[in-house]
C-alpha cells in the first residue's frame, strides 16, 4: 500500500485529535537506513532505496517478501514454492538450482539468505530495505541487481507484548506476535512467532499454505563498549504447496471456466510440499571509541525441502538440502568529514539435491528421469568503502571489493539425450573465478533537504554449472556475468518535509549476460552467456503529506532493456529455442511500472482514529523468456488493495477490514520455457481476490 518509504507508519501512528480548524500537516519522521552498512538518513543516502516498516507491511497485508514488489518501482518478486525469484530493474536469475546464484542478494539481519529460504514469513521486523542497482563492493558476488535487507526487531529494555490475529476467505488464519522481556540491566530477550494457514486458491486444493515460524533473540551488554546479540530462527511449511499450471489452453487442458480451475487430482498425483530451515547467528559489536566500531557476524543455516508438483504433463519431485556457514568481520568509522567501512567475508555452502521427473507418457527421448547431485561452494572477499566530505556539502565516495569463488560438484545426470545418442550418466566439475568490483561516486548537498549525486559501480555474478552433461561427461557450465552501471539521482524534501521527490536515472551495460534457456538435446533448463545487453531507465518516487489527515504516494519506473550482441545459437539450445535476439527486449523488464497510494485519517473526539488506505499497482506487459514465444508474454495488469483500520485512543487496540486484489486479476509468474515436446507452457498463478478482518493489541 505504500509506494514510498516514509508512508510506512501513517496508518498505524495516526495524528492526535486537534482543535484547530485548519490543522497543518507535519513532516513524517526521519527514516534511518543501513543500505551502505552504516546508519544514515534515507533522504541523505545516494542510492535508490525503498524502506518499509513492519507497520507498513501489516497495513498492506504483506506476510512474505513476495508482496514487497508492489511497493517498489521496477521490481518483480516471483513465488516458486519455498523460493522467491527477485528481479530489480529486470536484473535477476530464472534457474534456481544450487549450482546457480541469484543476481539480487537477500539478507536477514546481515546474513546472506540463499534463494531456497526466501519464501518464509515476514514477522516482527524493523524494516525491509530494497536497494536497486549493483551493490558489488559491499554485498558481493550476487548483488549485481541490488540487495534486499530484512531487519528483525532486537530486544529492548522495555517490557512489551504485540499480538495480531486475522482471518478471511479461503479459511485464512494468520496469527503473529512478540513478547519483549528485560532481564536485569544488561540483558533483554525477545520471542516472536508467526502462523499462517489457508485453503488452496486452485479448485483442486493446490496453492494452499500451512506454515509456522519462531524466533528467539537475546541482547546483552556485558561492558559499556561491547554489545552481543544472539538469534535463532525456525521455519516450517507444509500442505500441498504452490504448483505451476498451464497458462494457455491445450489439448490436455482446454480453456477452464476460471483461471484458478485446475483439473488435476493432487491425491492421485501424490503432490506434497514440506520445507524447513534453521538459522542461528550472532552479532558482536565493540565500540573502539572515536566513532570506530568492530563488528563480527558469524552464522549457521541449514535448510531442506521435499516437494512433488505438476510439471506439465507429468510431475517433478524436488528434494534439495544444504548447510551454509558465513562469517563477516568489519571495521566501521563515522566521523565529521570521513566515514568508512572495511572488512572481510567468508562463505561455505554444501548442498545435495535429488529430483525425479515423471512424464506421462514418458517420451522415448527421456530414458533417465532422476537427478542426484551435490554442490560445494566457497567464497572469500575483502572490501572497503569510504566517503569524504571536501567542503560545503561536496562528498566523494570510493569503494573496492576483491572476490574469489570456487564451486565444484558431481552426481548422476538426470535427463537423457535425443534418441540414438549415448551420454554418460555421471559427471564431476569444478570452477573457480576471481573478480574486482569497484565504486566511485560524488554527492553534493545543496541544502539540508536537497541533494544530487552520481555513481559509477560494477556488479558480478559468479559462473556455475547445471546438473546435466554433454557427450564427454562434462557438466554444462556458464561464465560469470559482469555489469557496469552509471546512476545519476536527486533527493529532495520541500515545504518542511511534507513533499518528497526522489529520482534516479540509470544505465546498465552487461558483459556475458546470463540467459536461462531450454536445451532440446537434454530436455532441461541450462544457462548460456550472451555477449552483451543494456538497460536504460528511470525510477521516480513522490510522497506528499497534503494535510494532517491525507497522504499521497507515487512510484514510477520506466525502462528500456535490450540485448545488444545477443545470440543464443542452436548448438547450445536446439533449433526451436535458438534466437538472434539482438535488439529484442530482455525478459522480466516491463517498460512501465506504477504504484500509487492514498491514506486518509479521521480523528474522533475521544482520540480514536479511523484510517482508510488504498493502493494501486500497474505493470505494462513484458516477456518472461528471451525467445519472445507468444505464450511467455506476461500481459499488462492492474491490481489494487484497500484497508480500513480503527485505532483506539491509547493506540493499544486496532481492528481492520481489508481486501486484496480487488479486480480479481489473474496473473501468472515464473512462466516456464516450453520445450519442443508439446508440453504446455506453465506458470504459478497469483492469489485471487481475498478479504478478511484483522485484530491487533499492543501492550
Amino acid at each position: 500500500m505504500l509506494a514510498t518509504p516514509a508512508l510506512a507508519d501513517d496508518a498505524q501512528a495516526a495524528p492526535q485529535a486537534t482543535t484547530s480548524a485548519a490543522p497543518i500537516a507535519q513532516a513524517t519522521p526521519e527514516i534511518i537506513v543501513t543500505a551502505q552498512k552504516q546508519s544514515q538518513p534515507l533522504h541523505g543516502t545516494p542510492a535508490a532505496v525503498t524502506a518499509l516498516s513492519q507497520d507498513a507491511l501489516t497495513t498492506a497485508g504483506i506476510t512474505d517478501i513476495r508482496g514487497v514488489a508492489s511497493l517498489v518501482p521496477s521490481a518483480q518478486f516471483q513465488a516458486e514454492r519455498g523460493a522467491t525469484k527477485v528481479y530489480l530493474r529486470g536484473v535477476g536469475t530464472f534457474l534456481d538450482v544450487d549450482s546457480t546464484d541469484p543476481a539480487v542478494a537477500m539478507n536477514i539481519d546481515e546474513v546472506y539468505a540463499p534463494r531456497e529460504i526466501t519464501g518464509g514469513a515476514l514477522f516482527d521486523l524493523n524494516d525491509v530495505e530494497v536497494i536497486s542497482g549493483p551493490q558489488g563492493t559491499l554485498y558481493g558476488r550476487n548483488a549485481a541487481g541490488g540487495a534486499v535487507n530484512i531487519s528483525t526487531k532486537d530486544p529492548t529494555h522495555n517490557f512489551g507484548i504485540n499480538m495480531m490475529a486475522e482471518g478471511g476467505n479461503y479459511n485464512f488464519i494468520h496469527t503473529t506476535g512478540a513478547v519483549n522481556v528485560p532481564v536485569g540491566d544488561d540483558v533483554a530477550v525477545r520471542a516472536a512467532f508467526d502462523y499462517q494457514d489457508h485453503d488452496g486458491y486452485l479448485s483442486n486444493g493446490l496453492n494452499d499454505q500451512k506454515s509456522i515460524a519462531g524466533r528467539l533473540k537475546v541482547k546483552m551488554t556485558p561492558t559499556e563498549r561491547l554489545t552481543v546479540t544472539l538469534s535463532g530462527e525456525y521455519y516450517h511449511s507444509g500442505g500441498l504447496g504452490l504448483t505451476p499450471k498451464p497458462v494457455t489452453p491445450s489439448a490436455q487442458f482446454p480453456s477452464d471456466a476460471s483461471p484458478w480451475q485446475f483439473n488435476v487430482d493432487p491425491t492421485a498425483a501424490n503432490f506434497f510440499n514440506k520445507s524447513w530451515y534453521d538459522l542461528v547467528h550472532a552479532k558482536f559489536e565493540y565500540d573502539l571509541g572515536g566513532g570506530t566500531s568492530l563488528i563480527y557476524i558469524p552464522a549457521y543455516l541449514h535448510y531442506s525441502s521435499r516437494s512433488n508438483f505438476y510439471n506439465g504433463p507429468g510431475t517433478l519431485e524436488l528434494d534439495p538440502s544444504a548447510t551454509q556457514y558465513t562469517h563477516e568481520l568489519r571495521l566501521s568509522h563515522q566521523g565529521e568529514h570521513l566515514n568508512w567501512v572495511a572488512g572481510g567475508y567468508a562463505y561455505l555452502n554444501d548442498g545435495l539435491t535429488t529430483s525425479i521427473l515423471t512424464l506421462a507418457p514418458i517420451p522415448a527421448r527421456y530414458p533417465q528421469v532422476t537427478q542426484n547431485f551435490n554442490v560445494h561452494s566457497v567464497s572469500y572477499a575483502g572490501f572497503g568503502q569510504a566517503t569524504y566530505t571536501l567542503h560545503d556539502g561536496l562528498k566523494l565516495t570510493g569503494g573496492i571489493r576483491y572476490s574469489y569463488d570456487k564451486r565444484s560438484g558431481g552426481g548422476v545426470n538426470g535427463f537423457g539425450p535425443a534418441p540414438g545418442v549415448s551420454f554418460p550418466t555421471t559427471f564431476t566439475t569444478a570452477l573457480s573465478s576471481s573478480n574486482v568490483d569497484y565504486r566511485v561516486g560524488v554527492q553534493y548537498d545543496i541544502s539540508r533537504d536537497n541533494m544530487v549525486y552520481a555513481n559509477f559501480a560494477t556488479g558480478y555474478n559468479e559462473g556455475g554449472f547445471v546438473p546435466t552433461v554433454d557427450a564427454n561427461g562434462k557438466a554444462l557450465t556458464f561464465r560469470p556475468q559482469t555489469l557496469k552501471a552509471v546512476t545519476v539521482g536527486t533527493k529532495n524534501r520541500f515545504w518542511g518535509g511534507r513533499l518528497e521527490i526522489n529520482d534516479e536515472l540509470y544505465y546498465y551495460a552487461f558483459s556475458d549476460y546470463q540467459v536461462s534457456a531450454f536445451n532440446q538435446a537434454i530436455g532441461g533448463l541450462i544457462i548460456v552467456n550472451a555477449k552483451s545487453a543494456q538497460m536504460v531507465g528511470n525510477d521516480l518516487t513522490v510522497r506528499f503529506k497534503a494535510t494532517v489527515h491525507d497522504t499521497l504516494g507515487l512510484g514510477l519506473g520506466l525502462e528500456s532493456a535490450r540485448g545488444l550482441d545477443f545470440d543464443v545459437p542452436a548448438s547450445a539450445v536446439g533449433a526451436s529455442n535458438a534466437c538472434a535476439c539482438s535488439g529484442l527486449a530482455l525478459p522480466q523488464a516491463p517498460t512501465t511500472t506504477l504504484n500509487a497510494d492514498y491514506t486518509h485519517i479521521w480523528d474522533f473526539s475521544n482520540g480514536a482514529t479511523l484510517a482508510l488506505a488504498g493502493d494501486l499497482y500497474f505493470s505494462s506487459s513484458y516477456w518472461e523468456v528471451y525467445t519472445h514465444n507468444p505464450q511467455t508474454l506476461s500481459p499488462a495488469y492492474t491490481r489494487s488493495n484497500a484497508t480500513l483500520t480503527y485505532t483506539t485512543a491509547d493506540k493499544r487496540w486496532t481492528v481492520a477490514a481489508w481486501v486484496k486484489n480487488i479486480e480479481n486479476t489473474a496473473r501468472y509468474n515464473a512462466i516456464s520455457q516450453p520445450s519442443s515436446d508439446a508440453t504446455p507452457t506453465t506458470g504459478i498463478i497469483e492469489p485471487p481476490r481475498t478479504f478478511g478482518l484483522r485484530f491487533g493489541v499492543h501492550i
